[in-house]
């Protein structure tokens, strides 16, 4: 098994597939089509069983905002999980004062299972029955049933 270079550019309605290391092209109709179309080519010219790497050619201006949009999601990524981090510190430093469930998801945005989810690392798996939090006698009326982000700053 041989590794083959493939770059791939858009042509018109197709997809331009060429093979530097064969020295031929192919079509492809759609991007589902480009990995089979390299291989039945480089099978044909060489009777191999290709392992491909494909690399796309775009035009300047495109490759540009592709690669600021990667690069951009890599920055949301981490934001996401910092604030994650945060949500789950928070949670916990307001279960540590003494706050309900209900009043931290309330304060949080979120429901009081997240809540309990957050204040207790249940985060990467669905809670089991015996990991559901207890309920609660805090009273609550049913339009405040729902989780409401607090539109101002908090203050300790």
């Amino acid at each position: 098994m041989s590794n083959y270079d493939v770059l791939v550019q858009p042509d018109d309605r197709y997809w331009y597939v060429q093979v530097p290391a064969i020295e031929r092209s192919t079509q492809a109709k759609g991007l589902d089509d480009i990995e089979p179309m390299a291989k039945d080519l480089i099978t044909v010219m060489n009777d191999d069983n290709p392992e491909l790497k494909v690399t796309f050619v775009l035009p300047k201006q495109a490759k540009q905002h592709v690669t600021e949009m990667f690069r951009q999601r890599e920055i949301a990524k981490k934001a996401n999980a910092q604030a994650a981090a945060e949500s789950r510190l928070a949670a916990q430093a307001l279960r540590n004062e003494g706050l309900t469930y209900r009043q931290i998801g309330a304060l949080l945005g979120v429901s009081y299972q997240r809540a309990f989810q957050l204040v207790n690392g249940k985060t990467k798996h669905k809670t089991t029955a015996s990991e559901s939090p207890q309920p609660t006698t805090e009273s609550r009326s049913p339009r405040t049933n729902h989780a409401t982000p607090l539109s101002t700053p908090v203050s300790a």
